[in-house]
């Protein structure tokens, strides 16, 4: 049986990886900067703070590296206010499992004004009985403190409950904690899909298949 569904935000419901890779080159630009080729897979090693100092030094920006990283800031929150979307098929899929009164809850990295920002303007925000981000629990997604709240705020079990991830490090979290995992599949992690697909209890290429997964939910 399925009892309550958490999902994952980012390369999961809403198709945003794509813009994670262009941070930094979208902040350069609307400075005048020509970024360097593949800036994204270098500010990926960095925290916001790290590369904010990256870009600061490299580029020879005339800010404090406080200010290079409050640019940044902007950008990303003007993303999601503006322009962050679902992927194919998530709102319907979401609208299903609120008709059969399967409660959700959302388990992020992504912090609390960008979250509410991007479903605010969907016009989901409320469809969600708890927003839960990591930097609030105050772990990351390879310990499983986020799905253990997620699921006291739903009122269920961890086996009555299921995880949708489109990460390996979070889906070995979540199949350690005891949670029934669907795998989602995201362009941008496409290097790891055969593992996520090991781990899955299902596993879904889109969110088409909402027929598929709730039979099988239901009978396994």
């Amino acid at each position: 049986m399925i009892k309550g569904v958490i999902f994952d935000m980012d390369g999961t419901l809403l198709d945003t990886m794509y813009f994670w890779d262009k941070v930094g080159d979208t902040y350069l630009r609307q400075m005048g900067r020509e970024p360097e080729p593949d800036l994204g897979k270098k500010m990926l090693s960095f925290s916001m703070r790290g590369g904010a100092e990256y870009l600061q030094s490299a580029y020879d920006l005339p800010l404090t590296a406080e200010e290079v990283q409050e640019g940044i800031r902007n950008v990303i929150n003007n993303f999601y206010e503006t322009t962050a979307d679902f992927k194919p098929g998530a709102r319907q899929f979401m609208e299903r499992l609120k008709a059969l009164g399967i409660p959700m809850v959302l388990a992020t990295a992504t912090d609390r004004p960008q979250v509410e920002a991007a479903f605010r303007r969907l016009g989901v925000l409320e469809d969600f009985q708890c927003v839960l981000t990591c930097s609030e629990v105050g772990r990351d997604k390879t310990e499983p403190e986020i799905y253990f709240r997620a699921a006291e705020c739903m009122g269920t079990r961890p086996e009555d409950t299921w995880v949708f991830e489109d990460t390996t490090h979070a889906a070995a979290t979540v199949k350690r904690a005891g949670f029934r995992l669907a795998g989602v599949y995201d362009e941008a992690s496409r290097g790891m899909q055969y593992d996520l697909r090991d781990l899955s209890d299902y596993y879904l290429l889109d969110f088409t298949d909402f027929d598929g997964f709730y039979r099988f939910a239901q009978e396994n």
